[in-house]
């Protein structure tokens, strides 16, 4: 027979059970989604400011040597992807007039970065309200924008402009670079994606459309296409984007790139990033610290188990 005393316990554990179901529900359900809508670019405070982001396990993950090893890999991968294009892409000076290319050097830098504040983990600020170093800030600027770009940037060459024949390194390119840095900075690292940074991709896609049209206007040419048939559209850096013979058409692809694509690659990669157990998209599974005072300094975390 249960004892009055073995009743109660179950009741309270019941009730605290409640409560915390409750209150995780309604914090990250509604607050921290709103948070992670707007809000500061680089502040760590989150939940209503009732929660603040742990430094070292949201950009640095050290638990155990499985993660050092696999952010290692992953960033060897990637330099090496980064390596073996610019080693075949000859004349070398031309190397960066391709979008893939600035796609690339993000997503390396970044890794790179990673995988460094892992082994030499950051220090987090004294206070809730202090902003991350600049090192940490330019960690989490070429995160989202190299994953933003990576994103759209593989959706395109695939539907766009893939002309046939295949090869590791072109598959890599465009890929498997995406997935080795989506892979870093939302599973091992977990970095927020508020929608305050989907301008940071769309400046940088903005900015090499730019660039396409400067490179149509002063006929700079193509020197991977470049052939002496005058009949062959081989000076453009690609066919969907002729500015000089058919501009309609490449007017076309560039607002349907800026104003629709770029929005709806950002918006699934701001959801993924607030995916929690079970299905659940409220940011639970970030990584904070508790903020009962003004200090952050505690290497505790209250979700992460």
């Amino acid at each position: 027979m249960e004892s009055p005393a073995t009743g109660e316990l179950a009741k309270l554990k019941s009730c605290r059970e409640r409560l915390d179901e409750e209150c995780c529900c309604c914090c990250f359900g509604q607050t921290n989604l709103s948070s992670s809508t707007g809000g500061s670019f680089f502040g760590l405070e989150e939940g209503g400011d009732v929660f603040v982001l742990s430094l070292q396990r949201t950009f640095a993950p050290r638990e155990n040597m499985v993660i050092v090893l696999t952010k290692l890999i992953g960033t060897c991968v990637v330099v090496a992807t980064f390596t073996a294009g610019f080693w075949v892409t000859r004349p070398y000076k031309y190397y960066f007039i391709f979008v893939t290319h600035w796609g690339l050097l993000l997503s390396v830098l970044y890794s790179m970065m990673s995988s460094i504040n892992t082994v030499f983990p950051p220090k987090q600020p004294s206070t809730a309200s202090e902003l991350p170093s600049w090192w940490i800030r330019l960690t989490w600027f070429l995160f989202v924008t190299s994953a933003h770009l990576e994103i759209t940037l593989t959706i395109l060459y695939w539907w766009l402009d893939y002309s046939g024949g295949i090869s590791v390194l072109n598959i890599m390119q465009h890929g498997g670079v995406l997935i080795i840095i989506v892979f870093q900075g939302l599973v091992l690292d977990r970095i927020p994606v508020r929608m305050v940074h989907f301008f940071w991709g769309f400046t940088i896609i903005a900015l090499y459309i730019g660039w396409t049209y400067i490179h149509s206007v002063l006929d700079i040419g193509n020197p991977y296409k470049s052939d002496s048939d005058p009949e062959t559209n081989d000076d453009v850096l690609y066919s969907i984007l002729d500015w000089n013979k058919e501009p309609e058409s490449a007017a076309i692809v560039v607002a349907c790139v800026l104003f629709v694509l770029a929005p709806v690659v950002f918006s699934v990669l701001w959801i993924v990033s607030l995916y929690s157990c079970f299905c659940t998209f409220d940011g639970s599974s970030r990584r904070y610290l508790p903020l009962s005072t003004d200090s952050a300094t505690t290497n505790a975390n209250v979700y992460e188990k």
